[in-house]
């Protein structure tokens, strides 16, 4: 992926997630338009949308830069949201923002590890991201 490109991607996703619209309605938002993305995918997609598959890496940045014309989008913007794997995003990409990709990815980790011995995991949708 283009570099300019992956870095404006990472800025309007961060920007989106946090004052545009949920995780949720992220994934409500990308099954409309026909791609089928689990948590886990979606999760990689928008936290490291440069290590995606170079096909998808194209369909994922216009979804995600020409996201003014969908209705579907407009409808569930700035709803508020305490649902955990939105929040994890949220402090996953601005550890991305401040520290760096690779500080990121320790973070999010150390935080799946954690959350796999809790005895009700917030994050289980995406505990196999590390896996694929």
């Amino acid at each position: 992926m283009n570099a300019l490109l992956s870095k404006q991607l990472h800025a309007e996703t961060y920007l989106m997630l946090n004052i545009e619209i949920t995780f949720t309605g992220l994934r409500q938002w990308f099954r409309m338009a026909g791609e089928q993305y689990d948590d886990v995918l979606l999760f990689q997609a928008v936290l490291l949308p440069e290590k995606a598959a170079p096909e998808k890496q194209a369909e994922f940045a216009q979804l995600v830069l020409f996201r003014h014309e969908d209705v579907f989008f407009h409808m569930h913007r700035g709803l508020p949201t305490d649902d955990p794997i939105h929040q994890l995003m949220l402090r996953i990409l601005n550890v991305r923002t401040l520290y760096g990709e690779e500080n990121a990815v320790i973070e999010l980790w150390e935080t799946l590890n954690r959350d796999r011995m809790e005895e009700q995991p917030k994050y289980r949708s995406i505990h196999e991201f590390f896996s694929s």
